[in-house]
């Protein structure tokens, strides 16, 4: 339907409208003329339909206030009178997203589905949510989301707990939370950016309710929020709903949001700051040094794609001249962090982050970064380092697929890097003239000039440093201890019995049911809106030279997805995690023709992306066979296959492990990664190290990139020197037996009219590639329950306890998806995160046989394994009327269902075949969900009292606590940094 400039539809103004080439389709502005509320609006054949709801919420303090009301806003509102509106919305939905966020000055809700009835549900609820939120009036919610004072017992000790509260204090686990609010408070002293709008720990508790509550009804008004509808969705239906249910019923109202610019520094700044360590292998390499630039404002269009392409050059590509200055000349630390570029607020930064560094360091590091772009602007950069950086954010943008949400959501994110500061809305969207006024300019000292003005020109910056302290957690804790207790002591008789009064009907808050009432006020799918069939996988099978190769067809926009599988059988079991160490080695180090710096060039100037992993795919069928394989996988366009094919050949077949300082800065930068790992995300390597108790494929994954690999990699990297020369041997003999034609299989997604022109290249790889017979090796690995608990700085825990379940006598079910739906959004929510302030817990579930639970950001542990030991209760307990069972089973089927980047599917479908998941299998598991009965879930109850008897656990977090509980645990072992 063509709609008119300046023509009213339905109270919305249409402001302009132009075609974006980029995106397939029509992008609008409207502003509603009643509540002056904006609405940007993109059309085109996109079936993933977004809806979000943005608020400008500048912080005022350290407080959190937008991440509490952003928690809470989504529990309970006017015409949903919930106990947690969004899961209980989740488990009837399709939704292919369903979330909220905070950024540093603007909170975006947003949601996402394929099917245009659940879409307006999620509408309708959202809108409700955001503007009818009963956060004023039910002063609970306030204290579970954000935070309050815990107390049980009069003897207890006095505590704080809410899921904001313990949110963030997970997050300033992590040291590089920490040094980007310095780097904030740094750059940005006089204005909101010098505030963390998440909130800080020690802050979050000194906000009250009604301080909450003011904010709220400050920032929640449409006048001051911009609505966004993208994809296939009929505009006008939307437009009609808004006015008439909501926006009309509000005028427009002054709302001082004002976000200022940050005067540029007359001189660059310095600052300072410590992280607490518990233990410290060597303190002197566990510093963080940060060197930061303001680089103009967001709205600049050209600027920030410009800098994209820069940070690729500098930071991200091992070609880097800052990266072979800083890391393999002058050692002054052990990489770069993922720092970069950052655009979410109106002045952008552009921070060059130094790990494991020496406090003593900050002035070389300063010095030589200046040196280093001084050279840049003086010589000129290598312009094979600009054409390759170039082509890979060229690439990215092309691809344009998000992992992990619908690209309308990013759509929607680089909309408001803009129009929220009063820029146009659309320019972050059209980059392809962009892209040829950059590569031209690029000839003639373009991105020389960007480096002189905006960092060695620029006062505008600062120089920061984090330094560890191995005291300092332990006086933050007994600050906090002092204040609690003292708090506790001001307290009359009669305050802690309301204190205790607080806490049991908080918990009685989150352990009564919905009301049936309630609960039908939601819009919901019914089971005829589901799809019944199965995704389907399509592969078409050849042989090329003996070499197996599954072709998969999709729409794939001219790019192709290939999956390299060797078969790493050759291997002894003694250099099993030597395969771990190729994996991560591969691709940095030079080979006969190319150089690391020629070869990383090469890289980027072809491929898309290019990645090494070992997975052992274990077969749903036969409980103890997998297979352990090292893949390549790359993604390209289809005109650089003979780059690709050419460039495959060296790297397999000429690969040096001789260049030992590289080799030493990759090892370095593994280890320093894991180790962080463990504090910043544990609970990926909890629930590896809980599989390789019980099953084959979990022990061999943990051997070349688990708990186990980490142990073989830091011994190698401590005694680097001294065994070089027998690391260099071992690399060469295990990628000659690895990378051999008789080990090999190949995956393909491209597009059909491609599949010729792709089996030629393959034909040429697969002749490049030697041809030997090998010695195979029957692994005979036995695993063992131990049940360890991991000792870190980190004040929280990840709690895992599984099981093998075909094991212990059961086969999946699709029942089993249905289970894991209704614990994640009934029993742990309530009891793990609600309850107990975990930030979240989730259980995992494989075709395979394993099961696990997993807690993150968790305060507490004996509760947490309690609450899992109690699960088997739960289900055989659990009631639930047809209505609700069925809402549970479109909900689960919407999680199956969740859209996946094109790489992401490649990547399932070749898993699945791996597996030996067959198109009937998935059919069956799906006919299973849809036919679930209460019985079926009932029988299942059983499976979880034999997790709870097996007691199978791993737990990494805090060092006091878990050694003060060390009776459950079989050995403890201390993963500080």
């Amino acid at each position: 339907m063509t709609l008119q400039v300046g023509e009213v539809y339905s109270g919305f103004k249409l402001i302009k409208e132009k075609i974006i080439q980029e995106l397939g389709g029509i992008a609008r502005e409207f502003k509603h003329l009643k509540s002056g509320a904006k609405l940007i609006h993109i059309l085109n054949q996109d079936d993933d339909k977004v809806f979000t709801i943005t608020f400008k919420t500048p912080p005022e303090d350290n407080r959190g206030a937008a991440h509490i009301i952003e928690h809470a806003v989504c529990c309970s509102s006017k015409k949903y009178p919930l106990k947690d509106t969004f899961i209980e919305l989740q488990k009837g939905s399709l939704c292919t997203a369903l979330n909220a966020c905070t950024y540093p000055d603007m909170t975006m809700y947003y949601c996402a589905s394929k099917n245009e009835k659940d879409f307006k549900n999620l509408i309708e609820v959202y809108m409700d949510l955001v503007f009818q939120s009963l956060i004023d009036t039910k002063p609970n919610l306030f204290k579970q989301e954000g935070w309050h004072y815990e107390l049980r017992c009069k003897k207890d000790v006095l505590e704080y707990n809410g899921v904001v509260y313990h949110e963030m204090t997970g997050e300033y686990d992590d040291p590089s939370t920490l040094l980007e609010h310095t780097i904030h408070k740094a750059l940005f002293p006089n204005t909101v950016y010098c505030y963390d709008a998440g909130g800080i720990p020690q802050d979050i508790v000194e906000l009250s309710y009604s301080e909450c509550i003011d904010f709220y009804k400050k920032y929640y008004h449409p006048t001051n929020a911009c609505f966004y509808l993208y994809g296939d969705s009929p505009v006008l239906e939307h437009l009609k709903f808004l006015d008439s249910q909501c926006l009309s019923h509000f005028d427009q109202k002054e709302i001082r949001a004002e976000i200022t610019l940050q005067d540029s520094l007359e001189t660059a700044a310095y600052s300072y700051e410590r992280y607490p360590l518990t233990k410290l292998e060597d303190r002197s390499e566990q510093a963080l040094l940060a060197l930061s630039f303001v680089i103009g404002t967001s709205q600049d269009a050209e600027l920030r794609l410009a800098f994209e392409i820069l940070e690729q050059m500098l930071l991200k590509s091992s070609a880097s001249p800052l990266v072979e200055t800083l890391i393999v000349h002058k050692e002054l630390g052990i990489g770069i962090a993922e720092a970069g570029y950052d655009v979410c607020r109106q002045q952008p930064i552009f921070s060059i982050v130094l790990k494991g560094t020496s406090a003593h360091k900050k002035e070389e590091f300063e010095q030589t970064v200046f040196e280093v772009l001084n050279q840049l602007v003086s010589d000129g950069i290598d312009y094979k380092l600009v054409e390759a950086s170039i082509n890979s954010i060229e690439f990215e943008q092309k691809e344009a697929d998000a992992p992990f949400e619908p690209r309308g959501v990013i759509y929607s994110e680089k909309i408001q890097n803009s129009y929220l500061y009063g820029g146009e809305p659309f320019v972050h969207l059209m980059y392809e003239n962009l892209f040829e006024k950059i590569k031209q300019k690029a000839q003639n000292g373009y991105f020389e000039e960007l480096i002189k003005k905006y960092f060695l020109e620029n006062t505008h910056r600062a120089l920061v440093l984090l330094d560890p302290c191995e005291l300092l957690e332990k006086a933050r804790n007994k600050e906090k201890l002092k204040k609690l207790n003292d708090y506790k002591k001001s307290l009359s008789k009669k305050e802690i019995k309301a204190l205790i009064k607080m806490n049991k009907e908080l918990d009685e808050m989150q352990d009564i049911p919905n009301t049936k009432e309630a609960l039908e006020s939601l819009p919901t799918l019914a089971l005829s809106d589901i799809t019944k069939e199965a995704d389907a996988f399509v592969f078409k099978e050849e042989v090329i030279q003996d070499v197996k190769v599954l072709f998969n067809p999709e729409p794939t926009k001219g790019i192709v997805y290939i999956h390299l599988l060797f078969d790493t059988t050759a291997i002894s079991i003694e250099d099993i995690p030597y395969i771990g160490i190729l994996a991560n080695v591969l691709t940095y180090v030079g080979t006969k023709k190319y150089t690391y710096l020629e070869l990383d060039h090469a890289i980027n100037s072809h491929v898309g992306g290019l990645g090494c992993q070992i997975n052992a795919y274990a077969d749903i069928d036969h409980t103890d066979s997998y297979r352990p394989l090292f893949k390549i996988t790359a993604k390209l366009l289809t005109e650089k296959l003979p780059q690709f094919i050419s460039l495959m050949d060296d790297i397999l077949n000429t690969t040096s492990f001789m260049e030992q300082s590289k080799i030493r800065e990759i090892l370095s930068a593994m280890k320093y990664e894991m180790q962080r790992s463990f504090s910043t995300s544990p609970e990926y390597s909890a629930i590896k190290r809980v599989y390789s108790y019980f099953s084959q494929a979990g022990m061999y994954e943990d051997l070349v990139a688990g708990i186990s690999y980490y142990d073989f990699l830091s011994e190698l990297h401590n005694s680097f020197d001294k065994n070089f020369s027998l690391l260099s041997v071992k690399l060469s003999e295990i990628s000659q037996k690895i990378f051999n034609r008789i080990n090999l299989e190949i995956g393909v997604t491209a597009e059909s009219k491609d599949f010729k022109r792709v089996s030629i290249s393959l034909e040429r790889l697969i002749n490049a590639l030697k041809q030997e017979q090998l010695k195979r090796y029957e692994y005979t690995l036995v695993p063992t329950i131990k049940n360890e608990g991991y000792l870190t700085n980190s004040s929280l825990y990840t709690v895992v306890k599984g099981l093998h379940y075909k094991n212990a006598g059961y086969t999946y079910h699709g029942t089993l998806q249905v289970i894991c739906n209704i614990l994640e959004s009934t029993y742990l929510w309530d009891k793990v995160r609600l309850q107990g302030g975990a930030y979240g817990c989730d259980m995992i579930l494989g075709m395979d046989g394993n099961i696990a639970l997993c807690s993150y950001c968790d305060p507490h542990l004996i509760e947490t394994l309690a609450t899992y030991d109690g699960i088997g209760s739960f289900l055989r307990n659990l009631r639930l009327d047809e209505k609700e069972l069925h809402k549970y089973i479109i909900g689960t089927i919407g999680i199956l269902d969740s859209p996946l980047s094109m790489e992401q599917r490649s990547e399932r479908a070749f898993t699945s075949y791996l597996c030996g998941i067959t198109q009937e299998a998935l059919q069956k598991a799906r006919d299973e969900i849809l036919e679930t009965t209460l019985e079926d879930i009932h029988r299942f109850a059983a499976l979880f009292d034999e997790l709870a008897k097996q007691n199978i656990q791993c737990v990494i977090g805090n060092f006091d606590q878990i050694r003060s509980n060390q009776s459950i645990f079989k050995s403890l072992r201390s993963l500080s940094y």
